[in-house]
């Protein structure tokens, strides 16, 4: 499992579209406001806040985001949560320019950080937690450095076993902080091929730019169909129909990356879909790298917009982590799975 979830909230086009992935309140989202000038969202005081819930219940987890800390009262930055409820946080707000972990939902204090962030800058953090009565963690590193290390500590809030989602952003008391998120990531450490932090990370989104074939769907308009799929956010406005046959799908080939990076951690295919006649119908992400085909885990559809997607973390050409090249040269796509 290892990198369970990664988003650079690129291909979103309004606040709703965050429903595809997260469970929303009163979050705000930019196109354009993201770290590199690409999308993020903002949480901006009580009761604004984004939840993913895992694949699968985990009982230790790293999570890293880009974070531009702006204003408000303290309040939830992470939160990891079970099927019990709230077991423990890392708050900030600049009513007392400090980060604080929290056992439960603003319950037993843990730890403190003095921490005044500047209004304007974009800090990397990233956060370890592992759940336990009396053997748990809680880590928080603040561009690159260790700010926090508490171990052999009670992190279960709760009483839950394992974590079953992460929240982003504050539930409770006063206004809670303003917040701008980007470049997420949650991880499972427990699991190769990544089992430790990311450190510093950026996703970069690359849309289609050929059809690779096989193309079997119908585009709404024209006969080039990646151009159907290329938008900078996604759009229903243009469409590929396919058949609900199995096997038929849509591959593309990329763009390339803007920069070479010293290291690629994985590779996600997603693609924005619905299904418009009853009966079962289910899509699955894949990438073929030098000819090796990799397919992700089949996704149902509604009739109702929502994500397709899958994580690659090995090139399936060589079982070894993703090169430049090899990413600049993959194709990509969704294929339907009967």
């Amino acid at each position: 499992m290892s990198i369970v979830h990664m988003d650079g909230f690129d291909s979103y086009a309004t606040d709703a579209d965050l429903g595809m992935e997260y469970t929303i309140s009163g979050t705000s989202f930019s196109t354009t406001g993201g770290r590199f000038g690409g999308g993020a969202f903002e949480v901006g005081g009580y009761s604004n806040f984004i939840t993913k819930a895992l694949p699968s219940p985990l009982n230790e987890l790293w999570v890293g985001a880009a974070i531009m800390f702006v204003s408000g009262r303290s309040g939830t930055l992470f939160a990891f949560s079970s099927a019990a409820g709230l077991e423990c946080e890392v708050t900030w707000g600049t009513d007392v320019n400090a980060l604080a972990v929290y056992r439960g939902d603003f319950g037993t204090s843990l730890g403190t950080y003095a921490f005044t962030p500047s209004p304007t800058a974009w800090h990397w953090v990233e956060v370890h937690a592992k759940l336990s009565s009396s053997a748990g963690v809680f880590e928080v590193w603040i561009d690159g450095v260790q700010v926090m290390n508490l171990t052999g500590v009670n992190t279960a809030g709760a009483g839950g076993a394992t974590f079953n989602s992460v929240l982003f952003g504050s539930t409770h008391g006063g206004n809670g902080p303003n917040t701008w998120y980007d470049d997420l990531y949650i991880l499972d450490p427990n699991t190769a091929p990544n089992t430790a932090r990311l450190g510093d990370s950026k996703i970069e989104t690359l849309k289609p730019n050929s059809d690779a074939g096989p193309n079997n769907g119908t585009p709404s308009s024209g006969t080039s169909h990646y151009a159907m799929v290329n938008e900078n956010q996604w759009s229903s406005a243009n469409s590929l129909t396919l058949t609900n046959t199995d096997g038929q799908e849509e591959l593309f080939g990329m763009a390339s990356l803007a920069n070479v990076p010293a290291n690629i951690w994985a590779v996600r295919v997603l693609g924005v879909a619905e299904k418009t006649d009853a009966g079962a119908c289910s899509l699955e992400p894949l990438v073929v790298s030098s000819g090796q085909e990799k397919d992700g885990t089949s996704a149902p559809l509604t009739t109702t917009y929502g994500h397709v997607t899958g994580i690659f973390q090995v090139d399936p050409n060589t079982s070894a982590a993703w090169t430049a090249a090899a990413v600049n040269a993959a194709k990509c796509g969704l294929k339907v799975s009967t």
